[in-house]
């Protein structure tokens, strides 16, 4: 009888690196989900690492030891073997981030299914042990680099059928297959919890610089212009000896955290480095601990509102006692602007993480499909709401959409109106309401429906639900990170946005000062 497929296939490239494979071994022998096989290339080892391998094995382990061309050329031949239906790679020394994280991604697959790639965040290992979380970007930034780290990504096996590794590179093979196969229409989904344990000091740090070479030469060939690959160029050159010059920095603003705490001790523990910013406590977990938060309070029964707090909403605090008091109810308020991040930072000594209000969507409709939690759009125009509640539906086919509304014109929060959309979405059953009104109006509503949802939350995210929609254009991933996002919108409506960005900007040296931490 034909043994039945595994659902993954776990492919490992080695060469005389038996001490490191061991740990590879033993993570996935601990593995509570045993719906793998491992498939291993091995390039001609000759000190006892085919030998180990064999005592004792992983069930379902297949073994392949002869010479090979380099590292893609092992991985490509990984491909071809592999008999799974999702492939993921880990080198030797790389392993799972847990005893269950196979059980988790095949959980999330069956919540989530249909896509060609899903990814993930994954710790940084040094000697010393897990020097930081590297948290996954958007793939949609693949002009940038590699979104995360290749151990976190799990490609279905159809990927490789349009193409397979590109056996010519020697450091940036991963990023040229992934990019391709995105720029043919895969559709990839980023799983909202850690996957892998990334081993740092390999081939690829080693060979940053021909690395560089190899991305460059997969861009052109994508067809992104000179101007684009020599820009992109240019920052990583600076980022590389900024981090080579002045490692400490580089690791503080990095890194999401030094480790990150199961949602259990999240949720238990609270709160956890908590700053004071503006007269407001300001939690600084990084996004998917604050995304377990909040499901987690959902899921016993609790009923409240979450605020993104930014420097234009600051200025408006300082100006309306009244939306002070009602901003200060929120049972969370995260740190959405790049300065009140900043300001995190100083008062704690390590990197706080920016947790927008346009990041938070898409890992909570990913939980609320998982979780059977319905959901509600509030605000923006209807029909830039239909097509955010397309979108969202086709990438999350297990999310139920219980209903969405786009107020009248010139809406008041306090009027009757509002009354009655409170009233329509607690009828609706929604338990996450996301709320695309600018401040203080998103503030104020989602404070008036917190207390009447029963249970729920009333989350204030700003545009997101416009650029999901495509209405509006977010500002790239790199002005964001570098925390210029503000230039980039300046510049792309300067007549509505220089006034206020003038006020936040005379306000920014007092957050800065006045931050501290509170627990």
């Amino acid at each position: 009888m034909t043994e039945r497929a595994p659902l993954f296939s776990v492919i490992t490239a080695c060469r005389n690196d038996r001490v490191n494979l061991q740990a590879t071994k033993r993570s996935l022998a601990t593995q509570t989900c045993r719906d793998f096989e491992w498939v291993v290339i091995d390039g001609a080892s000759d000190d006892g690492t085919v030998e180990d391998l064999a005592a004792p094995p992983v069930e379902r382990t297949r073994i392949s030891s002869e010479p090979d061309s380099g590292i893609y050329d092992a991985f490509a031949k990984g491909a071809e073997r592999a008999e799974g239906r999702y492939l993921v790679y880990l080198c030797a020394g790389d392993t799972f981030a847990e005893d269950d994280t196979l059980a988790r991604v095949k959980s999330f697959i069956a919540d989530q299914p249909g896509a060609d790639l899903y990814y993930a965040d994954a710790y940084d290992v040094g000697r010393d042990g897990i020097v930081g979380l590297r948290a996954a970007r958007s793939h949609e930034t693949i002009w940038w680099n590699l979104f995360a780290h290749h151990q976190a990504m799990f490609y279905a096996r159809s990927c490789f059928a349009v193409r397979n590794y590109e056996r010519s590179y020697r450091i940036g093979g991963d990023y040229a297959f992934t990019a391709e196969i995105l720029h043919r229409g895969a559709r990839a989904v980023r799983m909202p919890f850690v996957t892998a344990r990334f081993q740092l000091g390999g081939t690829s740090y080693r060979n940053y610089w021909l690395g560089e070479r190899e991305n460059w030469r997969t861009r052109r060939e994508l067809g992104y212009s000179v101007a684009t690959c020599a820009a992109v160029w240019a920052a990583h050159a600076a980022i590389r000896i900024g981090r080579t010059q002045t490692p400490w920095l580089y690791e503080r603003f990095r890194y999401a955290a030094k480790s990150k705490p199961a949602a259990a001790e999240v949720v238990a523990n609270r709160p956890a480095s908590t700053i004071w910013v503006a007269g407001l406590e300001v939690t600084t977990w990084p996004l998917d601990a604050t995304v377990d938060a909040i499901v987690g309070d959902v899921s016993k029964g609790a009923a409240f509102s979450v605020n993104t707090l930014n420097l234009d909403h600051v200025t408006k605090l300082r100006d309306d006692a009244e939306y002070r008091r009602i901003y200060g109810t929120a049972r969370y308020v995260v740190p959405d602007g790049f300065p009140i991040a900043m300001a995190g930072s100083l008062a704690l000594g390590r990197r706080v993480p920016r947790v927008c209000g346009s990041d938070l969507i898409e890992p909570l409709c990913a939980r609320a499909g998982a979780e059977r939690l319905p959901v509600f759009l509030y605000g923006s125009e209807m029909q830039h709401l239909e097509t955010a509640a397309d979108v969202l539906r086709e990438r999350y086919p297990r999310l139920r959409i219980a209903g969405s509304k786009s107020p009248s014109m010139g809406f008041d929060p306090t009027s009757e109106e509002a009354d009655r959309d409170i009233g329509e979405i607690a009828r609706s059953g929604a338990k996450l309401v996301f709320v695309a009104l600018g401040a203080p109006r998103g503030e104020v509503f989602s404070a008036k429906l917190a207390e009447r949802l029963g249970s729920g939350a009333a989350l204030s995210i700003g545009a997101g639900l416009d650029f999901i929609a495509g209405a509006q254009q977010r500002a790239p991933h790199v002005f964001r990170r570098t925390g210029l996002e503000w230039l980039w919108r300046l510049a792309n409506d300067p007549r509505r946005l220089a006034g206020r960005y003038a006020r936040s900007a005379a306000t920014l040296p007092r957050v800065l000062a006045g931050a501290r931490r509170i627990g």
